[in-house]
């Protein structure tokens, strides 16, 4: 595909990263932006057939993320920013870079955890945090952190393991 694709991703994974660990927001600008555009570049380089898998991309990087944020398990800037990764490359890059990111957002609340010492606690009370996937007695417990990161790092991760340009 075209390079512009991929100037787009690394700006768009980039402001991601940094508005995610400095507000805890990601801008609309960013995710519909980047989608929009995205799929601009795929119309006019691509023609129907690439504008057509840009827009099964975003769609699918929505669906695959609606119920977890309905659930209140994550925030609806993180399903945004899937979905502007889908418009970016199509449906099965977003399916990979879903995969990828909840990798790296696994990795990542360990890493929270242990920090904030909280890694043994979690382990203890983990049977029951799985049994009340809902919240429950366990909703003071949550711990919010950014997965916009997560979701970037998965997105690149996800190019480079498959050797993809976008």
């Amino acid at each position: 595909m075209h390079p512009l694709l991929n100037t787009l991703f690394a700006l768009a994974a980039c402001w991601a990263v940094y508005s995610d660990f400095r507000y805890r927001r990601i801008s609309n600008l960013v995710t519909f932006g980047a989608a929009a555009v995205a799929l601009i570049i795929r119309a006019v380089f691509g023609g129907a057939p690439a504008a057509i898998a840009g827009l099964e991309g975003w769609a699918l990087g929505v669906a695959i993320f609606v119920l977890p944020f309905a659930l209140g398990w994550m925030g609806a800037a993180d399903v945004k920013l899937l979905a502007a990764f889908g418009a970016l490359g199509g449906p099965t890059f977003v399916l990979q870079a879903a995969l990828m990111g909840c990798v790296f957002g696994g990795v990542m609340s360990i890493f929270c955890l242990v920090r904030e010492r909280r890694l043994g606690f979690t382990l203890a009370y983990f049977g029951h945090l799985v049994s009340h996937p809902l919240g429950g007695g366990a909703i003071a417990l949550k711990r919010r952190m950014p997965f916009g990161p997560a979701l970037a790092a998965g997105a690149a991760a996800s190019l480079v393991l498959t050797h993809a340009v976008l």
